[in-house]
């Protein structure tokens, strides 16, 4: 695995063997893994492109047209993070489980932080 893929891959398996032993592990989305799953890449480094050149997609890949549209429209070198972090793609999918905001007791967490006009 590359970097960015094997930090997924350690916190959901951590978040697995916390909760076998009866405790969590907590993630919390920010901005740029939603810029992610809306396959604007703006942020993206050439190593994060790279992270996922093992992806497989043709043009049975399932998508809506939206989508397709969007993924056309991509240069060649970012289609395979494309495929894995699309809406429905398997990252996307594993993501979808984390919050944008946690509250645990009377701390609340998001990314970016609050300010008084949200509480």
């Amino acid at each position: 695995l590359h970097p960015e893929l094997a930090i997924l891959e350690l916190l959901w398996s951590l978040k697995e063997e916390a909760q076998a032993q009866g405790g969590d592990v907590h993630m919390t989305l920010g901005n740029h893994e939603l810029l992610n799953v809306a396959l604007d890449f703006k942020f993206v480094s050439e190593g994060g492109f790279s992270d996922f050149q093992d992806a497989v997609f043709d043009d049975s890949t399932p998508m809506s047209d939206k989508v397709r549209r969007t993924f056309e429209s991509l240069p060649q070198h970012a289609k395979q993070r494309a495929v894995a972090l699309r809406p429905g793609g398997e990252i996307a999918v594993r993501l979808a489980d984390s919050n944008l905001v946690l509250q645990v007791g009377r701390n609340v967490f998001v990314h970016g932080g609050l300010t008084s006009k949200h509480v």
